[in-house]
């Protein structure tokens, strides 16, 4: 059985088990070139039609032996068998190597092959076919063939995220609560303090810490029982405001300023005007410190100068 180079026409012999062992790749020995030797096989009657090979000087005809190079189809097969094992491991871990193999030339042979046709490019040599599977070509390493390795398929090192003292994050991150926290219970003391359950706990801390809270304060807790607005008895250009207010609130706590503020026909603001408890009080508390008892109710005495008819209505906040 004869197949014949595509690129230069020579001539080879070859066997079936030598076109199963390769899949039917060949290379040829004269132009290097790799072609089916299966789709380019003679048939009979071409084999029949070609002309017997010429006689060399030396009695050499040109034709090819494919025997030789076919023993060692075996080991070849066992090489490359672990080639591939190899690249799975290479793939699995780095992607998909592709290279091209190397080449590799075969020496001539001194051979004479029985049956065979010169080569019509040069004198009688006993070159042969090349097998091109890649198992016998010098196959590199894995570490080679990871290095010819495309960029976006190269192995990438990926650092995992090192144990970086977690107790001390926990506790940085602890600290910066608590001073957020802080700093939201400072700016809110007033309104805290005066949030009746939050006030029994910090009275309970304080007992404990050895620390003073400053006394209860809520305005919204006097109410005004009695009021009234007469001209001064002993000034007719004054006028003489008396009033009552109580405690309402559940505890006990300072006394409040107020707040006179008078109005218009127009209900605009004319005069407004804050009383201090040492003003307003007919006996002033001993100490800033003195506490109006829960329920407990005051009577204010105020005199002001007579503001004329433009004023029609007054209001007294507690501040």
């Amino acid at each position: 059985m004869q197949t014949r180079c595509p690129h230069c026409q020579t001539l080879y012999e070859i066997q079936q088990q030598q076109l199963n062992a390769a899949s039917g790749q060949a290379r040829c020995s004269c132009c290097d070139n790799i072609f089916n030797a299966r789709k380019h096989l003679l048939s009979p009657t071409q084999s029949t039609e070609t002309p017997p090979p010429a006689q060399g000087d030396e009695g050499t005809n040109g034709g090819f032996s494919l025997n030789e190079l076919f023993e060692e189809i075996a080991s070849v097969e066992e090489e490359f068998a672990e080639l591939n094992r190899k690249l799975d491991d290479v793939q699995a871990g780095n992607g998909t190597a592709t290279h091209d193999p190397p080449r590799s030339d075969t020496a001539p042979s001194d051979e004479p092959s029985p049956g065979g046709q010169q080569s019509q490019h040069g004198p009688a040599r006993d070159d042969r076919l090349a097998a091109t599977e890649q198992a016998a070509d010098t196959h590199p390493a894995p570490a080679a063939m990871a290095d010819e390795l495309p960029p976006h398929l190269q192995p990438r090192t990926v650092r995992r995220a090192g144990n970086r003292h977690p107790l001390l994050w926990s506790l940085a991150i602890l600290a910066a609560i608590v001073l957020a926290l802080g700093q939201l219970a400072w700016f809110s003391r007033d309104a805290l303090l005066h949030h009746p359950q939050l006030r029994e706990l910090l009275e309970v801390a304080c007992a404990e810490l050895d620390c003073t809270l400053p006394p209860w304060h809520e305005p919204q807790g006097f109410r005004i029982s009695e009021r009234s607005v007469s001209t001064h008895p002993a000034n007719d250009q004054a006028l003489q405001i008396r009033l009552t207010f109580r405690n309402d609130a559940r505890f006990a706590q300072r006394y409040p300023q107020l707040q006179l503020s008078l109005y218009d026909l127009n209900e605009r603001l004319s005069a407004r005007r804050r009383f201090q408890p040492s003003e307003y009080l007919r006996t002033p508390p001993a100490t800033p410190q003195q506490l109006m008892a829960a329920g407990a109710s005051v009577d204010v005495e105020m005199a002001l100068r007579d503001p004329g008819r433009q004023i029609t209505a007054f209001i007294i906040d507690f501040l």
